[in-house]
């Protein structure tokens, strides 16, 4: 079994998650980080050794795709999810915001408009904008404890200038694991009016037990001529520092525009690190991730059971997906106060939810993928400071 209560220091290695968001509240000292949705967990030891190998063999040359890299990706989508793919159906891209971005220029143009839920995770929207494309932002409607969509505003949204729409699945934040009757409707409204259907399944392996996840892979039909998966190791593995992601697209005439955009910014091959991971996460690690879904829905319960007794009015989005919870604090105060409340005087640091969009001001995002002792500290610190806090 995997040690997910081993604390790691992970200051001083060029962490974005502790070392850049240090730099960026350099006037807070001592802070836990917990909004960055990167674990802080060891990796798997099948993946430290075949690291090792690579190491010591001394040499770090270019290198190519290998049989090992589709493979596993092959293997893995069919085992964890239940879907039969293609070698030749499998793309390489570096990270998905950089696919996201490369099949904005694809399948649109200057001018033309590109629709997400929100909120909605601030890289992709980047992908769009900064490629001079329009978004358009679809919320999500809160219906008791959790989020669902909205296909009416959707389906209005749509004019002839939408081209793609941005589907995350499971959804970040709101942690919404599409069902899949949800999924075929959204499918049927893309399939209508000619839309790309892209959809970013980064945290398809963190699902809450007693939740079913279904991959847009699964989906039946027409919608295979306009579906684009994407998807990681990263998150999964926690391995976001090696850089290397994958599409999935079984429509050859959209496969080979994709290919020929990565072909022209010249990101066709991963680094040798990120080669040496692919060559055994998905073929020898099914364990680590079982009990990373373990553990994390352990962390859930003690966390949201100790926070809500200390803001009983804080209202814990239902969490289905990933390793993120959700919390709105709108009944208990602004959101400024209850961010600074938690950076400067617990010192702990999170996202707001304005990050993933101004509709969602009063939000926080929290990142459960910690040991225990993480969250303890963080419930202590909380509890420490909470006579300061005053509404």
């Amino acid at each position: 079994m995997h040690n997910f209560d081993k604390k790691i220091d992970r200051r001083g290695t060029n962490s974005f998650k502790w070392d850049g968001l240090d730099q960026i509240y350099s006037d807070v000292e001592d802070l836990i980080h917990m909004g960055c949705a990167d674990s802080d967990f060891e990796v798997a030891k099948e993946i430290k050794e075949e690291l090792f190998k690579t190491v010591e063999h001394g040499i770090f040359g270019y290198t190519f795709l290998s049989d090992d890299f589709f493979n596993g990706i092959i293997r893995w989508q069919k085992v964890r999810h239940n879907v039969d793919v293609k070698k030749e159906d499998i793309v390489f891209c570096p990270r998905i915001n950089i696919s996201c971005g490369l099949c904005v220029e694809a399948f649109s143009k200057e001018g033309d408009e590109i629709l997400i839920n929100s909120p909605l995770y601030p890289p992709l929207k980047e992908a769009v904008v900064l490629n001079k494309r329009k978004l358009i932002e679809i919320p999500l409607v809160l219906k008791e404890d959790s989020f669902v969509f909205d296909f009416d505003a959707f389906e209005k949204a749509i004019t002839d200038k939408t081209k793609i729409f941005i589907l995350v699945s499971p959804h970040n934040p709101t942690t919404r694991v599409w069902s899949e009757d949800e999924l075929n409707k959204i499918a049927d409204i893309c399939i209508r009016h000619n839309i790309i259907l892209y959809v970013d399944e980064i945290h398809a392996d963190f699902i809450k037990k007693g939740i079913t996840f279904t991959s847009s892979l699964a989906l039946k039909g027409l919608i295979e001529n306009n579906l684009i998966m994407t998807s990681s190791i990263a998150k999964t593995f926690n391995v976001p520092g090696a850089v290397i992601s994958y599409l999935i697209i079984k429509n050859k005439e959209l496969r080979d525009k994709v290919i020929a955009e990565i072909n022209r910014v010249g990101m066709t091959c991963p680094n040798i690190f990120a080669n040496a991971i692919m060559k055994v996460a998905y073929q020898k690690c099914d364990y680590y991730v079982d009990e990373i879904n373990a553990y994390i829905d352990q962390n859930e319960k003690y966390f949201c059971k100790e926070l809500q007794e200390l803001f009983p009015k804080a209202k814990i989005i239902k969490r289905e997906g990933s390793f993120l919870l959700f919390v709105s604090f709108k009944d208990v105060c602004d959101e400024d106060k209850i961010f600074n409340f938690f950076l400067k005087e617990a010192h702990v640091a999170l996202y707001r939810g304005s990050q993933f969009s101004e509709d969602f001001k009063g939000y926080i995002r929290i990142n459960i993928a910690t040991p225990r002792a993480t969250l303890e500290e963080v419930i202590r610190r909380i509890k420490k400071a909470l006579p300061s806090f005053n509404i």
